[in-house]
């Protein structure tokens, strides 16, 4: 019972953590994103990454530079748009996050390789993610 309370006063003080710190989630601890905007390689690590969402929608735009590579709306009930996002980042790619009402923080899950039997909605590259001459 006492692991239980414990569990449940760190998730408490995790949740606190980031306004205690200036309203700056650290992604990459904690693999959540809140609203707000992120840095590949300081925030969340660079790679290839899963972007998903539990409960609600939330937008999700990825940038590079002054070019919008991705943008989408992650919805839970995969009403009109997908549950989760598939994504290769580089270093200084920026990642831009919204939370509609009532929406569960967006996961964040680094993955080592891409499972070609089952892409989804996501921002792939030819001969980094996919094998060239793929059908």
């Amino acid at each position: 019972m006492k692991k239980n309370i414990w569990i449940k006063v760190l998730f408490i003080a995790m949740l606190f953590v980031p306004i205690v710190l200036g309203n700056k989630a650290y992604a990459a601890n904690l693999s959540s994103l809140g609203d707000g905007t992120y840095t590949v390689g300081e925030d969340i690590s660079e790679g290839l990454n899963k972007f998903s969402i539990s409960k609600g929608e939330a937008d999700i735009t990825i940038s590079r530079g002054n070019i919008e590579l991705v943008s989408e709306t992650l919805d839970s009930d995969q009403n009109n748009s997908p549950d989760q996002l598939t994504a290769n980042l580089n270093d200084g790619d920026t990642i831009e996050v919204i939370l509609h009402t009532e929406a569960e923080n967006m996961n964040v899950q680094e993955m080592s390789k891409l499972d070609l039997t089952k892409i989804s909605a996501g921002y792939y590259e030819v001969g980094t993610d996919i094998p060239e001459r793929t059908q």
